[in-house]
């Protein structure tokens, strides 16, 4: 139940000014210092993959969503592929429609002042 422990992301920071990057501790860091992008993925691998919903409602308030990456044909995928969710290849096993490549869903925001 509590599998994967939360938060179940890493917050990396990159400060093109300095040309540094860290390691935030948690999303209050993101919203205090001067962060311009964030990249987050998602599939249907949900201990892998998920956004955590304070993320997300951070991202709809805060964020523009500038470009997606999808691992299936278009941007919408045609079955919903069956995966052994201890296998974090991004590989379904079955229901392969539109499945193009393995990989999870890769969307960047760009944040707001």
């Amino acid at each position: 139940e509590n599998y994967p422990p939360l938060p179940n992301y890493e917050l990396y920071a990159y400060q093109r000014a300095s040309g540094i990057f860290w390691i935030l501790t948690d999303l209050e860091e993101v919203r205090n210092k001067d962060i311009e992008y964030v990249v987050v993925e998602e599939y249907f691998l949900r201990g892998y993959s998920t956004i955590p919903p304070d993320l997300l409602n951070f991202l709809k308030q805060k964020g523009t969503l500038l470009k997606s990456f999808y691992p299936y044909d278009g941007s919408e995928i045609q079955t919903e592929p069956v995966f052994d969710q201890m296998d974090a290849f991004y590989v379904p096993y079955s229901n392969f429609g539109g499945i193009k490549r393995p990989g999870p869903v890769i969307r960047i925001y760009e944040l707001r002042e």
